[in-house]
């Protein structure tokens, strides 16, 4: 009843069509994926869902990951502290990454998509001598991040790249799996190069 009383206020007051989102709903949600997780996890947000969400989401989430300097500028119209910014993608454009450094941008992480990505923050680390914090993106066998064989070379180069700072690896390899089996191998897949490496 109570919501029926909202949405005819809603009707009522604005033109149609509109885009109505109960941030109250939101915050349940992540409170209860809070709750449902090992105190350790954290969470992260992609700003690409839905980039009006983010101040919504500032107090909740632990990190909001961003894919391109259009949502790197909407977080820091939105003062968003750059601390909690992961940096991710594809689309690392070297001009953008050195405009990072120059400012002292403290992003809290930079996922590494391909072995360029690797070499320009290497390079750019070096030349601004600034710990930079990076995962490294295995590839499910398609064409974003890196195989096994470039993860490697990577970790058995860093000594070559003081400043860089290896936190882990990156997996993604899609969404709507709803059969443990398949996490269960991905898992496998995944404790095996850890092992390796």
């Amino acid at each position: 009843l109570v919501n029926q009383k909202l949405y005819e206020h809603l009707l009522n007051h604005y033109p149609t069509p509109f885009y109505y989102f109960d941030t109250d709903e939101l915050t349940h949600r992540v409170q209860y994926l809070r709750s449902m997780l090992p105190k350790r996890v954290q969470l992260c947000f992609a700003a690409k869902a839905n980039p009006f969400l983010l101040k919504v989401l500032e107090d909740q989430v632990d990190f909001f990951e961003i894919c391109s300097p259009g949502e790197l500028d909407i977080c820091q119209n939105l003062a968003i502290p750059p601390e909690k910014i992961v940096l991710s993608g594809v689309y690392k454009d070297e001009h953008d990454l050195e405009s990072y450094f120059e400012k002292a941008l403290p992003l809290h992480l930079y996922t590494i998509e391909s072995i360029q990505q690797y070499e320009q923050l290497r390079s750019l680390s070096e030349r601004y001598q600034r710990r930079t914090f990076v995962v490294l993106r295995l590839s499910s066998g398609n064409q974003f991040g890196l195989d096994e064989a470039n993860i490697e070379q990577i970790v058995a180069s860093r000594a070559q790249a003081p400043f860089i700072e290896i936190q882990g690896i990156q997996f993604f390899s899609g969404t709507q799996k709803r059969r443990s089996h398949l996490f269960e191998k991905e898992m496998a897949k995944l404790e095996t190069l850890m092992d390796h490496l």
